[in-house]
Parts: C-alpha cells; sequence; structure tokens
C-alpha cells in the first residue's frame, strides 16, 4: 500500500520522506490569509522540505490574489 509520504520519493540525505499537512501563512495587502492542509514532504535526517509542483502552483496563486 502507498503512502503519502512514499510518493515524495527519498531526500538527497538518503532518508525517505515524511508527508505531512501544514499551514502555510500569506501576507497580503487585506492582512494574513492561513491556507491550511498543505500537503508536504518532510525529512526525518535533514529537515529538507518539499512541495508537489501543483501545491506551489496552488500557493503562488493564492498568494497572487492576497497581494491584489
Amino acid at each position: 500500500m502507498e503512502t503519502l509520504g512514499s510518493s515524495y520519493g527519498a531526500c538527497t540525505c538518503g532518508a525517505e520522506f515524511d508527508a505531512r499537512l501544514v499551514e502555510v501563512r500569506l501576507s497580503g495587502t487585506d492582512g494574513a490569509e492561513v491556507l491550511r492542509d498543505v500537503p508536504l514532504a518532510a525529512c526525518p535526517n535533514c529537515g529538507v522540505r518539499v512541495y508537489k509542483a501543483a501545491v506551489l502552483e496552488r500557493i503562488e496563486a493564492a498568494y497572487g490574489a492576497s497581494r491584489a
């Protein structure tokens, strides 16, 4: 059975990423906006964090909207 974390592969340090859901805080002209349950992977060994490209695109779009 594949878990969310295994879809991220391995870190360059060799450890398997752990999947997490986090909050991303965006500061814009209307104050701070919080995106909840944003998926990312974190390396338990070295602390590197990675997002999938589609998730980054959604974060960037929300950030652009918050700055308008």
